[in-house]
């Protein structure tokens, strides 16, 4: 990956600096992900609707 191959300190000092940011998104994916195994645990009609948003969302990346 690109990580993996980059110089350590370069990836250091890119996550001192930018810690509050990848700490606010590292919690906001893990909030998705509990949400996602709890709808998955429940309401199959929910999950796919899910990742139908999830794929529109993906889609609409590309038109930018």
């Amino acid at each position: 990956t690109r990580i993996a191959c980059g110089s350590a300190q370069m990836w250091q000092d890119i996550c001192s600096e930018n810690s509050h940011a990848i700490e606010c998104a590292a919690s906001a994916f893990n909030d998705a992900l509990r949400h996602l195994l709890t709808v998955h645990a429940s309401d199959m009609d929910a999950l796919e609707s899910e990742f139908l948003a999830a794929c529109e969302f993906r889609k609409s990346l590309d038109e930018r």
